[in-house]
């Protein structure tokens, strides 16, 4: 029996990562920091969360 299992760390991936791209300016170099490692650790725990991260990118690319 397969359940479903809620995932905290993919909607703060994504949160990190609209912050990391679209307002840098709004964070302090520490936490950009510390919000880049808690985006690779958020990936390398689940490894499902790189297609979406990758997409985040594609999508955010002509922003940057």
């Amino acid at each position: 029996m397969a359940e479903i299992m809620p995932d905290l760390l993919t909607p703060l991936l994504v949160v990190s990562f609209c912050l990391l791209a679209l307002a840098p300016e709004a964070l302090p170099r520490g936490e950009r920091r510390a919000m880049g490692a808690f985006a690779a650790f958020a990936i390398a725990a689940q490894q499902s969360s790189v297609p979406l991260y990758v997409g985040c990118i594609a999508l955010a690319a002509p922003r940057l």
